[in-house]
């Protein structure tokens, strides 16, 4: 934030709600008035006024993304080797377009009947979608409150059996709870209601869901018609992971404030991590997602702005799974059949703009 010249207001690099892109407002002092000063898809970090107040200068950062799948080499995801890349890349193949859509940038999974529900922007808000693997029949399932101005429907995922999609909104309250909508995009249920929660997974026997409390840095779970949560980790910081057979969840976890992040393994029933795996400090661990034989978890590394998938065994060192050349990776799922990968990739670049007659 920065202060105009004349001490009357500051100017505010802000999220309207609890996700989104960052904008600029202007906040009257000692009013507290708010306007916008900026109103697009951009993302804006920082500020610096010019003495006269007249002109700003702020570091505008913009993201593009698109949808992609690609068939998984047969076998390959269940024992990963180093060196071997699972993904067919000849067959590759983008299916949406638009990129300022930010299609995926939230969230991209797989239903049970080989179908793909994204999040997409291109309704003019975050929400859920849904389409053909091949990027047809696209569907918007959320969409505003009447009377609402600005909402969110983020890092959704499809139950087991394919009857509910769990996702995180800041709808009605205005802080990010857990949601269940049916398959349809009907019949929504806000099943938390703490001080903000987000990453829900279904567990595989769909009676129950894990979800990290955003404010509390915690893991916890909720039945699948809401309730009273139970409290599983002290200490989480990203997507929860369950393994296919139930038995295990795995999370990004600091063991102690100011160190360095490690992957925790923990029983699904909760307590004290049974493993704590390093990952690459180039490596985004908050989305992890375990191979079928629950021997590896998978994750996005980025080096030198390129970004591939990676397993960390539970036992053995880390194997790269892709050989992309180009563009970051943000979210990926894994087809329930484990023969297709859907991945959201794209670019972003950070430029310095000048904003002149602000006043």
């Amino acid at each position: 934030m920065a202060w105009d010249g004349a001490g009357s207001g500051l100017i505010v690099s802000a999220i309207e709600q609890s996700f989104g892109q960052r904008q600029l407002f202007f906040v009257s002092y000692p009013g507290g008035e708010v306007r916008p000063v900026t109103n697009d898809l951009n993302d804006y970090n920082g500020v610096s006024i010019a003495g006269d107040s007249n002109s700003l200068v702020t570091a505008k950062r913009e993201v593009t993304t698109n949808i992609w799948v690609a068939p998984i080499n047969a076998g390959a995801l269940s024992a990963p080797q180093p060196g071997v890349t699972v993904v067919d890349h000849s067959r590759a193949r983008q299916i949406t377009s638009g990129g300022s859509k930010l299609d995926g940038y939230y969230g991209v999974g797989w239903t049970p009947d080989g179908r793909i529900t994204f999040t997409s922007i291109a309704s003019g808000n975050q929400d859920v979608w849904i389409m053909q693997a091949d990027g047809s029949g696209q569907k918007q399932l959320t969409s505003a409150i009447q009377g609402s101005i600005y909402h969110t429907h983020t890092y959704q995922a499809v139950s087991p059996d394919g009857r509910y999609i769990v996702f995180t909104s800041d709808r009605v309250t205005g802080v990010p709870h857990i949601w269940r909508m049916d398959a349809g995009g009907g019949n929504l249920k806000q099943l938390t209601n703490g001080s903000g929660e987000a990453y829900a997974q279904v567990t595989p026997g769909g009676q129950e869901v894990v979800y990290a409390e955003l404010s509390q840095g915690a893991l916890s779970k909720v039945s699948i018609d809401g309730g009273n949560p139970t409290r599983l980790s002290d200490r989480c910081d990203g997507r929860p992971a369950i393994s296919t057979d139930g038995k295990l969840i795995a999370f990004r976890y600091q063991p102690e404030p100011n160190q360095g992040f490690k992957i925790a393994v923990i029983p699904s029933s909760g307590g004290a991590p049974l493993k704590l795996l390093d990952g690459a400090v180039t490596a985004a661990t908050p989305q992890l997602i375990w191979t079928p034989d629950n021997r590896a978890l998978v994750y996005i590394d980025t080096r030198g702005g390129v970004s591939n998938l990676w397993s960390q065994p539970i036992d053995g060192q880390p194997a790269q799974l892709t050989d992309f050349k180009a563009d970051r990776i943000y979210w990926f799922d894994f087809s329930r059949d484990g023969k297709w990968l859907a991945i959201s990739r794209g670019n972003t670049s950070t430029d310095v703009v000048l904003f002149s007659n602000v006043r």
